[in-house]
C-alpha cells in the first residue's frame, strides 16, 4: 500500500489550474489582464485534458505536454528527465497500481512570473484503486506544484513536483 501510495503523486506531473491571486489592477494594465485571463483559460483546458488522458491510460499524451528537457519528480524523490522517461513511468503505473483509476484536479493557485513563465500549485484525488487482491482502496489526495514555460502559444509543463503531505500537515 506505501508503494502504490508513493506512486501514485508521480502520476500528477501535468498538473496545472489557471488561478491567480486577486491583485489591484493598476492603469495600463487592462491589456496585460486580458492575456492573463487567456494564459489561464489555456491552464484550466490543459487540467481538464490532463484528467481526460489519465481516464484513458493514456502515457503519451501526458508526457506531451511537457517539454522536452522537462522533468518530473514524483513523491519518492525518484527523478523522470526527458518526454521519454517521463511517458515510460506513466505507461508503468497505468499498467501496474494506477490501471482503471480516475484522477480529479484543483486550483489553489497560478502565479505568473513573466508573460511566458508560470508556477502552478493545486491539489489531486486519485480514486478508483484496487490491491493486488482486487479490493478498492480508499481515495489518495495528494498536491502538487509546476513550473510550466509558454512555448509557440501554449502552455508547456517543465517540472513537476507532485507530492503526497505527510500525516497530520493538511
Amino acid at each position: 500500500m506505501r508503494i502504490s501510495l508513493i506512486l501514485l503523486g508521480s502520476l500528477v506531473a501535468g498538473l496545472v489550474v489557471g488561478c491567480t491571486p486577486a491583485v489591484e489592477e493598476q492603469p495600463g494594465e487592462q491589456a496585460q489582464a486580458e492575456e492573463t485571463r487567456s494564459d489561464e483559460e489555456l491552464l484550466q483546458d490543459q487540467l481538464r485534458d490532463f484528467e481526460k488522458a489519465w481516464a484513458a491510460g493514456d502515457a503519451a499524451l501526458i508526457a506531451s505536454r511537457f517539454v522536452d528537457e522537462g522533468d518530473l519528480v514524483d513523491p519518492a524523490g525518484e527523478r523522470f528527465h526527458g518526454k521519454q522517461a517521463i511517458e515510460g513511468r506513466y505507461t508503468e503505473l497505468f499498467q501496474g497500481p494506477m490501471a482503471g483509476s480516475s484522477i480529479s484536479l484543483t486550483s489553489t493557485g497560478t502565479r505568473f512570473i513573466g508573460t511566458d513563465v508560470a508556477v502552478a500549485d493545486g491539489k489531486y484525488e486519485i480514486t478508483g484503486l484496487t490491491s493486488e487482491d482486487g479490493e478498492a482502496l480508499p481515495a489518495v489526495k495528494g498536491m502538487y506544484t509546476s513550473v510550466l514555460v509558454k512555448r509557440d502559444g501554449n502552455w508547456m509543463i517543465h517540472c513537476s513536483r507532485p507530492m503526497i503531505p505527510a500525516p497530520g500537515t493538511t
